[in-house]
């Protein structure tokens, strides 16, 4: 999926491997919700993984990607739904991001909550 008017070459979705089997899924945006910012809509590991630091060295991974392969990215922003607050926010502080203060009505299939975002100045980069 992709917001509405953003192009199929706008989005990259990556993986990490542990051997041959998919332990990560990483799902970036270019150039949304404006030029020069990249979303991450997901990073997740899967749950007889977690745990082991996976995930913090796939977001590493996933920072470079973005700083080697989109040079004009300044700027990583995503959303932390509150019904996932408890074990994501820590995640995402521990990365570098921080609370913009802007919070959003999250919606998906019958899940009602608030979403909360947050954002990281990438290296050298304004």
């Amino acid at each position: 999926m992709r917001p509405e008017g953003v192009g199929e070459d706008a989005k990259v979705v990556l993986g990490a491997f542990v051997g041959e089997r998919l332990v990560v899924v990483v799902d970036l945006i270019r150039g949304y919700p404006v030029e020069r910012t990249a979303f991450v809509g997901l990073l997740q590991v899967h749950s007889s993984q977690q745990g082991r630091g996976y995930g913090g060295t796939t977001y590493a991974l996933v920072e470079r990607f973005v700083e080697d392969t989109w040079p004009e990215i300044g700027t990583l922003r995503l959303a932390v739904v509150d019904t996932n607050a408890q074990v994501a926010a820590g995640f995402w502080e521990r990365q570098g991001f921080e609370a913009t203060g802007e919070v959003r009505p999250y919606v998906y299939d019958k899940l009602e909550s608030t979403a909360r975002l947050y954002e990281k100045q990438l290296h050298n980069k304004n």
